[in-house]
């Protein structure tokens, strides 16, 4: 294994961790939490955001800054309690944790970790239950995402109660794929499909419904510059531009030799130069 890299420090010292939690269930409910705790200098702020997104309705999306609060983890268990957003559950791991440094460079690092690929959740929103699949991972990043060389992120997580798939693609040459937990990076990523470049497996995706489709960065970063003065104008502007998408889909996958295995996916397109 490389030797990691020394990082620098500076008084502008940046450190994200960032917390995503998802759940579906069979009437295609879909929730997603995310929780954060950003470190600029000698301050800090938290975030937290709820997404419910049913069928047949409008997006329910909320979030808040400042005093928040992050999931409590106990061996296979997340507990979750935020009585701001009203929402109260736990995430009971059905498969092993994994994860790697998708970047290590002198200004500093990004740790991923796959905390459950795949997760019996039970939820109660504003008094609502909801059960389901769910999934869980965290980052740690030293560097700044602006100064990651990168233009394009596709991100989504498949599982059918049997098989479970997590990949991330950084412009087609860091990438990683993970199949019930066993590592690959000969894959080829496009919005409705993973395909193994063997032909060993093949993933087809079909969009229920688009989850989020917005400039969120630039959404965030406005919003935390309430709190953090000059952070925004830290950040170069074609950053803040990035398009994200986020889909609900069905996913049928195909193995070699073997009946097809049908599931439900959530995933992720983010174009950072959406203006080239």
């Amino acid at each position: 294994m490389a030797d990691r890299k020394s990082h620098s420090k500076s008084s502008n010292t940046f450190e994200l961790t960032k917390w995503y939690l998802d759940c579906t269930t069979q009437e295609k409910q879909v929730v997603i939490y995310y929780a954060a705790l950003l470190r600029w200098g000698k301050r800090k702020l938290h975030y937290n955001s709820l997404i419910l997104s049913e069928q047949g309705q409008n997006t329910l999306q909320k979030s808040r800054f400042w005093k928040g609060i992050l999931p409590d983890v106990h061996q296979d268990l997340i507990h979750l309690k935020d009585p701001v957003l009203r929402i109260d559950g736990h995430w009971r791991s059905a498969t092993e944790s994994f994860g790697t440094r998708l970047v290590d460079e002198e200004d500093g690092y990004l740790d991923w970790t796959c905390l459950q690929p795949d997760s019996d959740v039970n939820l109660n929103i504003a008094g609502k239950i909801y059960t389901g699949h769910g999934y869980s991972e965290k980052l740690i990043m030293t560097i700044p995402a602006w100064k990651i060389n990168m233009k394009e992120l596709r991100w989504g997580r498949f599982q059918s109660g049997t098989e479970s798939m997590v990949w991330i693609d950084l412009d087609g040459s860091n990438k990683h794929l993970w199949i019930n937990g066993t590592e690959t990076s000969e894959f080829k990523c496009a919005d409705g499909e993973i395909r193994d470049e063997s032909a060993f497996y093949h993933l087809q995706m079909t969009p229920y419904r688009v989850i989020e489709s917005e400039k969120k960065i630039e959404t965030v970063v406005k919003k935390a510059g309430r709190f953090i003065p000059g952070f925004k104008d830290s950040i170069p502007s074609s950053f803040l531009q990035a398009d994200a998408t986020k889909w609900y889909s069905s996913g049928v996958l195909q193995k070699r030799n073997a009946q097809p295995i049908h599931g439900y996916v959530i995933h992720e397109f983010v174009n950072f130069n959406p203006m080239e």
